[in-house]
């Protein structure tokens, strides 16, 4: 185990359950193979049928598809491995073709793990990440001694205690009572458009520009659904807008247009979380760390830069931008 990460390996149990379930069904393909296609007549037309009995053939054939499947099963067993990092899981698998399913995370809460009867006998379970983020369950299955594999998250990943709605709340009015500053932005809306009644993605535009700012500052706070005035509007225009009519729509819509617009490379450096108001109402709140390389806003087929001044996002000309990436993130090197 290095420093930076923590690898968790998948109990030798899999491979027995996946032989079981795998010799079922083998038996009903060659039942029904057997059933539909006559395997003497089909054999007697070989050319090496009068020198090996259709019987001896038959057991050379299952011999060697069994010692090829057990290998195989052995080898996926043998490369399948789950990666934990400080932010996300990575699960790797794949014998010649590799293949990794990142599954990020920002605020586990809590760690357990569940077995089975047969996990109890053979020492194995599966265990469940909590992530507050956005309420998902991550799950590690079938983990060799999971009880200590656990006491070994909990010292490589930080565990926080799950805010109660009351703690949520009072985030949420201490935010909205601060105003709008170089580090905290108000966006009544992320899509809707009240004055014009109908969608307007310049909007969406302007909050991917101000998050940009903030990745390139010294980072921030957006909510969306809390107009200039400090009140809160909340997200119900925006929802009845985006294909999944919820907050998992929204927020999907709004990685989406991130990714387009900034790029996925630095979503690590974004948290999207909800906060529910007294009367209510659901708030987004987009917390952003400070950027260790300059980030580029694309729209209309170029680049720009910009960064936060006071409490408004300010786009910088190339020799203002050359100037502020050399002075701000002398350690990059394009």
């Amino acid at each position: 185990m290095s420093d930076k990460t923590l690898s968790l390996k998948p109990s030798p149990v899999v491979i027995v359950k996946k032989i079981l379930v795998a010799e079922v069904l083998v038996a009903i393909i060659v039942a029904i193979f057997t059933f539909i296609v006559d395997f003497i007549a089909l054999y007697e037309k070989l050319p090496f049928s009068d020198v090996i009995s259709s019987s001896i053939f038959s057991i050379l054939v299952l011999g060697i598809f069994q010692i090829i499947f057990l290998v195989a099963l052995f080898l996926s067993w043998y490369f399948e491995s789950y990666e934990l990092y400080p932010k996300k899981l990575v699960h790797q698998k794949g014998i010649f073709i590799k293949s990794n399913d990142i599954r990020p995370f920002t605020s586990l809460t809590s760690i357990r793990h569940k077995e089975g009867i047969l996990g109890r006998w053979l020492n194995y379970a599966s265990i469940e990440l909590a992530d507050a983020k956005n309420s998902q369950i991550i799950v590690i299955p079938d983990i060799f001694r999971a009880t200590e594999e656990i006491e070994k998250i909990q010292q490589f990943v930080s565990i926080k205690d799950v805010p109660t709605k009351e703690d949520k709340n009072e985030l949420l009015e201490e935010l909205i009572s601060k105003g709008e500053s170089k580090n905290l932005e108000f966006k009544e809306s992320f899509r809707w458009d009240s004055n014009q009644g109908a969608v307007n993605k310049d909007l969406e535009q302007m909050i991917m520009r101000s998050i940009v700012g903030m990745l390139n500052s010294e980072g921030g706070k957006i909510l969306i659904g809390v107009n200039d005035r400090g009140e809160v509007i909340g997200l119900e225009n925006d929802l009845k807008t985006v294909k999944k009519k919820n907050l998992d729509g929204f927020e999907n819509h709004l990685t989406t247009v991130f990714s387009s617009s900034i790029g996925a490379e630095y979503s690590q450096d974004l948290d999207v979380s909800f906060e529910v108001s007294d009367d209510g109402k659901t708030v987004c709140l987009i917390s952003i760390r400070r950027s260790d390389e300059p980030v580029f806003y694309k729209g209309n087929g170029t680049e720009k830069f910009f960064v936060r001044a006071g409490n408004s996002t300010r786009e910088l000309n190339p020799r203002e931008s050359f100037k502020y990436i050399r002075t701000n993130f002398s350690d990059y090197s394009g």
